[in-house]
This record gives structure tokens, sequence and C-alpha cells, in this order.
């Protein structure tokens, strides 16, 4: 039986970006093979390699938490939750996102990278496998990998403020592409924020699934080139409001019926 621990929490994420590795080099072997390797773009595997990491990557935290002490509610965080109104952040948390896209590109061009447009190639060719890749499955594993199973064990041995910086730092350094990172990181912080301030992980699937869907209906990220300079103090403004209405969060409980798992015994 795995303890909730903070080393235990980094062992789960090196082991998420193995499973997703994994997947989508099984995705794309296999599509070379049903269709023949001058038929496989990288772009082809977008969507397919979305879906297969997401199922794969929620039978992995499942079952990492479901062996980890306290059971897999507990570690998942999966309780009630209040503040819902938080969830409607998330929007000005994206759009300041956004607007640091839009600066890094304009200063340093040479962090446009590939994948920027590779995605967005993918969500016009394959849009109903991304839809269900990045909004179907994405938030829920994402979610309860870290806001959920690491959040347990960095707030066990650190305390929620490390929890929440920490799963911040580590859910953006998950999506690998440096100029996609700088603007993750900003959203991470707000479902972190959500986390903190709710106690539960339910109503961070709910502020992540709510922007993915908004990114994949929109056609991908928004025209960050039309944000205006005062963007940054709008959306700061929104969400340090949000924090001072929020400011004191509920003591972490578990879920109805659940005592704290015994993480500090043999």
């Amino acid at each position: 039986m795995l303890r909730p621990t903070a080393a235990n929490a980094l062992i789960a994420v090196a082991l998420a970006f193995a499973v997703i590795l994994a997947a989508n080099v099984g995705v794309t072997a296999l599509l070379m093979a049903v269709e023949g390797i001058d038929q496989v773009t990288p772009e082809r595997t977008v969507g397919p390699g979305l879906v297969i990491q997401g199922v794969c990557m929620l039978f992995f935290v499942s079952r990492w938490a479901q062996a980890t002490q306290g059971g897999a509610v507990w570690n998942l965080a999966a309780g009630p939750a209040v503040r819902w109104w938080l969830v409607l952040f998330i929007v000005p948390a994206g759009l300041l996102g956004d607007y640091v896209i839009q600066e890094l590109v304009r200063y340093f061009p040479e962090l446009m990278a590939p994948n920027m447009d590779l995605l967005a190639g993918a969500l016009e060719s394959q849009r109903v496998w991304i839809l269900i890749g990045a909004v179907g499955l994405a938030p829920f594993y994402e979610e309860l990998l870290f806001r959920g199973l690491v959040w347990r064990g960095l707030e066990r041995d650190l305390g929620a403020p490390a929890a929440w910086a920490g799963t911040t730092v580590l859910f953006a350094a998950f999506h690998m592409d440096p100029l996609q990172m700088a603007g993750v990181l900003f959203i991470g912080g707000w479902l972190g924020w959500i986390r903190l301030a709710t106690g539960s992980v339910v109503p961070c699937i709910a502020a992540h699934l709510a922007n993915n869907l908004g990114w994949a209906l929109l056609g991908g990220v928004l025209p960050v080139s039309e944000l205006p300079a005062w963007t940054p103090l709008a959306t700061l403004g929104a969400l340090a409001a949000a924090v001072a209405l929020s400011v004191k969060p509920p003591s972490s409980t578990p879920p109805s019926g659940l005592g704290p798992p015994d993480a500090r015994g043999p």
C-alpha cells in the first residue's frame, strides 16, 4: 500500500509522463501499420493520441489512487464542494494566459513552436477526436492527477500553499511545449486556487472542462493579437477580487463517511 506522500506524488507524475509517451508512440505505430508509413503525418496522430492517452491516464490515475492509503475517493478529493462561482473566473485566467503567449511571441518569435500550429491544424480536421480527448477526457485525468492525487501528497508533507505552488508548476511542465506552458501556468494557478478554496477537485474539473471546451469551440486559442494592453490589469483585477472573496479556504475534510488515512503508520 502506497503512502500519500510528496515523493510518491512526484513518482506518479513521472509515471504519467511515461504513460502518455507510451500511448502516443503506440498510436503512431498502429497508424503506420494500418495506413502505411508514408500516410501518417504528425498532425494525423494528434486526435487519436489525445483519446488513447486519455483512456490510459484515467486507468493509471484511478489505479494509483486505489493503491494509496485512504482509497481513491479520499486521495482524489472527490467530495462535495462549495464556492462553485469560482469556476467562472477560469475565463480571465485563460485570457491572461493568452495575453502572455501573445507578448512572448511578439518579443521572442522563435518560441512559436510547431506544436501550436499542429494543434490548430488538427482541430480543423479531427474535431471529434479533439473534443473527446481534450474536452471529454483531459480535464478529468489531469485534475484527478494534479489537484487530486498529487495535491494530497504535497499537502500532507508540505502544506496547502506548497501543494498549490507545486501542482501549478507540475501542471504547466506536463504540457511540455514552452509557449503552451507559459499560458497554462496561469490556468493551473487558478485551478489550484479553486482546489484550495473549495476543498474538492470536482469544481476544478468543471473549470478545466469549460476552458478546454471554449478552446475547442472557438477553433483554438483566441486571436491573441487582438487582446488589448489593459488585459492583464482587467484579468488580474478580476482574479484578485475573486481571491479576496474566498480568501479563507475551508479545512480539508474527507468525503462523507471517510476518515483521514493513517499515512504516517508503518
